[in-house]
């Protein structure tokens, strides 16, 4: 059947993003300079749909050698670090340049 097969493809495509959790953001971000980070909420129907384009991009990146590191959060586990970034819908992606999120308003289309 395959939905049996989709989660597993999903889990090894995702090999590049990081999980980032309360535990280890801060140490996270402290050690790379160019950080993208999803917030999502895994019942999210949008943050469900990023999600294989994201873990493409990470992969991506990590082929190309770019020291941009995607990370992932999840946000209904993860609250108080959400409430922190000011995460207030799903997905929320924030890029963090030496640790400071940094705010680039996109007005483009939701493609690739």
């Amino acid at each position: 059947h395959p939905d049996l097969i989709l989660p597993k493809v999903v889990n090894d495509n995702e090999a590049h993003v990081v999980v980032l959790t309360a535990a280890n953001f801060s140490s996270f971000l402290a050690a790379r300079r160019h950080v993208v980070v999803d917030f999502y909420a895994p019942w999210c129907y949008w943050s469900c749909k990023l999600a294989p384009e994201y873990a493409a991009a990470a992969s991506h990146l990590a082929d190309k050698g770019l020291d941009v590191a995607l990370a992932k959060v999840d946000a209904t586990q993860e609250r108080q670090l959400a409430r922190a970034h000011g995460v207030e819908g799903y997905p929320t992606v924030l890029f963090f340049v030496d640790g400071v999120p940094r705010h680039y308003p996109y007005y483009g289309e939701r493609t690739k």
